[in-house]
């Protein structure tokens, strides 16, 4: 038999999930019973795993260490000394990697995404004259080795001819399993699941939502903003693996998309809805031009979207609950309202979005070219702190991508920011990295919510792992096929490192 085939039968390695899963069954709980210190343990096994050439231990433990600082807080309470442990531990790997990986080839499909660079430096020339220069030297040192780790990671686990396809799949299917099913199981445990005001501490958007009877379902994040825009980059990621690489209905995937949409109702999240439209569209759309897929798979998989679709067309046009419940979803109105559908309109919307929008926009104007300096607010100009921790947890929102970026960067910042998105998709397109552009092109999507490319030590970092993880599986399935990975095979880049070397650097 086609050892092709056999890895499309077996998609991922089952032995390895189970181990995966007991991993992340042990250390949820044991985070919560120890105040969270018990993730302070993750780094020393990211190390070992590091030292011992396992790269998809690495991988698994680098993504479950991003997930923790996105993760529901009854479960992975923060501090700082877990928060500084973490951060130290991915600076490490980057250092050691890149010490590594200097003056080897890389990956083809994952150069594209160094283009961000181009802003990054940018951002560093114009910060000199924004709202505070210390905050944003600090957010950038902090950015760029974090991010430089999950490319160097990536890089290794694509470069390796021993890593196996099916484990790096478990690996990333226990994360998916953690957040999603998670979450699921959580929802008979309010006290757990939803957002609440805690004793002492002011919450004014946690007390409007209760006050408005909107969800406040977390699942297992830190807050209901996470959840939604989570689900849809989730069901990105799995739908891309499932229809390009796995290429069957295999239960856990249909198990775990279908568990999707019930998460994203529970957390009534309009930007969520659209990421996740979004990224199952983009999914669909490359599936349908991408070349070496079975006519009779893509048959299979456009004949059960169409047959979703039909089923949830007439759900809303025929059954008036439902098509109620739509309504105010879109809208974001109480029970107790009647809504119809002339209700729905562009400013509607979006006006939870527009403050924000307004005022990056007003200093977007004061300095057009140069911008304010890199993920800072007017609020933060002359603010003094009294250490480095606050410096760079100092807390910023900014509303949608492109009205933040020119306030940070002014015209030439947005300039380069969103030629990096459309031209590394393009080229990961091209590249045949569809699970990868797809990502990245959620990514961008769920930024017109909540702009979070560059908060590393939150929400962004876990999403830019994902985008990653979406890449190394595009490496995994492009070896599997024949696609060329590297700019030359992958038997002349085992003869430029020499096969003792090879053999012994990835045992």
């Amino acid at each position: 038999m086609n050892k092709n085939i056999m890895i499309e039968d077996k998609a991922y390695d089952k032995k390895a999930l189970i181990k995966y899963l007991t991993i992340l069954g042990i250390f949820t709980p044991l985070s919560h019973f120890t105040g969270g210190y018990a993730v302070a343990l993750i780094p020393f096994f990211v190390m070992v795993a590091l030292l011992q050439g396992k790269l998809v231990d690495l991988l698994f433990w680098v993504l479950f260490l991003v997930f923790t600082g996105a993760g529901n807080r009854y479960f992975f309470s923060q501090n700082a000394i877990v928060v500084l442990l973490g951060r130290i531990c991915l600076m490490s790997v980057t250092a050691m990697l890149m010490f590594r990986a200097f003056g080897k080839r890389n990956a083809i499909i994952l150069t594209p995404v160094l283009g961000i660079f181009l802003y990054i430096v940018w951002e560093v020339v114009v910060s000199a004259q924004g709202f505070s220069p210390i905050v944003s030297y600090l957010k950038i040192a902090l950015f760029v080795p974090l991010f430089l780790s999950f490319y160097a990671i990536a890089n290794e686990v694509t470069q390796s001819t021993r890593v196996n396809a099916k484990a790096v799949r478990s690996a990333i299917l226990s994360i998916c399993c953690l957040a999603l099913l998670g979450s699921a199981m959580l929802i008979p445990f309010p006290g757990i699941s939803q957002m609440t005001v805690k004793m002492g501490e002011t919450d004014l958007a946690v007390l409007q939502a209760l006050a408005e009877g909107k969800s406040l379902f977390q699942g297992m994040t830190s807050h209901s903003q996470v959840m939604g825009p989570m689900v849809g980059i989730l069901s990105t990621l799995l739908l891309g693996d499932l229809v390009f690489a796995v290429k069957k209905w295999d239960k856990l995937y249909v198990l775990l998309l279908g568990v999707g949409p019930i998460l994203l109702y529970k957390s009534s999240s309009r930007t969520a809805m659209g990421t996740w439209l979004a990224g199952v569209a983009m999914v669909l759309i490359l599936f349908m031009h991408s070349r070496g897929v079975n006519a009779r798979w893509r048959g299979k998989v456009m004949s059960a979207v169409f047959g979703l679709c039909i089923v949830a067309v007439v759900c809303v046009l025929a059954l008036p609950g439902t098509r109620d419940s739509v309504l105010r979803f879109v809208l974001k109105v109480d029970k107790r309202e009647d809504v119809r559908s002339s209700d729905i309109s562009w400013d509607r919307v979006t006006s939870s979005r527009e403050g924000l929008v307004d005022e990056s926009l007003r200093n977007f104007k004061k300095k057009p070219v140069f911008g304010n300096g890199f993920q800072v607010s007017a609020a933060m100009e002359g603010e003094k702190r009294t250490s480095l921790a606050q410096y760079l947890s100092a807390p910023i929102e900014k509303g949608v991508w492109p009205t933040a970026v020119l306030e940070e960067g002014g015209v030439i910042g947005l300039i380069l920011f969103g030629g990096f998105l459309v031209v590394c998709i393009c080229i990961l397109i091209k590249r045949h990295a569809y699970i990868g552009a797809s990502m990245l092109w959620v990514f961008s999507i769920a930024n017109l919510g909540e702009f979070s490319f560059f908060s590393m030590s939150y929400i962004g970092g876990l999403y830019w792992g994902l985008v990653y993880a979406g890449l190394v599986l595009d490496g995994q399935r492009m070896r599997n096929v024949g696609i060329q990975v590297f700019e030359v095979p992958i038997e002349v880049v085992m003869d430029e490192v020499g096969m003792d070397a090879w053999t012994k650097r990835l045992a």
